[in-house]
């Protein structure tokens, strides 16, 4: 939490104070252990211009009232879709 605090913090006000847009991008993040899916969330919904992009082979769903986009992929395939479409 205090690392989290110290490195991460700074670089979301600097992102918020700039209007900047913002992708999270979360690879397999399960119920199970819902750390990650939590704050995914919380930057997606707390900075305006942020969107969440879940991918998760059993639970792509994003809680209300965060949005995004979900993929039911996996992470290596889902990263192909995304290399193939670039092209």
């Amino acid at each position: 939490k205090q690392e989290w605090d110290e490195t991460v913090e700074p670089a979301l006000r600097t992102i918020i104070e700039a209007a900047a847009k913002l992708v999270v991008l979360e690879f397999g993040a399960g119920r199970a252990v819902p750390t990650v899916r939590l704050q995914s969330e919380k930057i997606a919904s707390d900075i305006p211009e942020a969107t969440l992009i879940r991918i998760n082979p059993r639970e792509p769903e994003i809680d209300p009232p965060c949005a995004g986009i979900s993929l039911e992929s996996g992470a290596l395939e889902a990263i192909g879709e995304l290399q193939i479409a670039k092209r």
